[in-house]
């Protein structure tokens, strides 16, 4: 678990034991590997997610949780479309 000087604890879960024993005592859950769990309130970035898109941006501030999704104009960011 990570936790900066803004007090909002970040769990970077490698196993579902971690969100089934930590889900109500985190404000974010970043999943690292690929398992099932049940559903939990706190705000997630799936594994799926970081896999499909890749790289996302975090800010983590007193009153709020951002999370955003980095794309650009890179080749491989380019839909099949876009490249013919």
């Amino acid at each position: 678990m990570y936790s900066k000087e803004n007090n909002k604890p970040v769990l970077l879960a490698y196993k579902k034991e971690d969100i089934l024993k930590n889900c109500n005592n985190v404000d974010l859950i970043i999943q690292l590997n690929k398992f099932d769990y049940p559903v939990c309130n706190t705000k997630t970035t799936r594994y799926t997610n970081l896999e499909t898109y890749g790289t996302h941006s975090i800010w983590l501030t007193n009153s709020n949780i951002k999370i955003n999704k980095v794309h650009s104009n890179r080749p491989w960011h380019m839909s099949l479309r876009q490249k013919v």
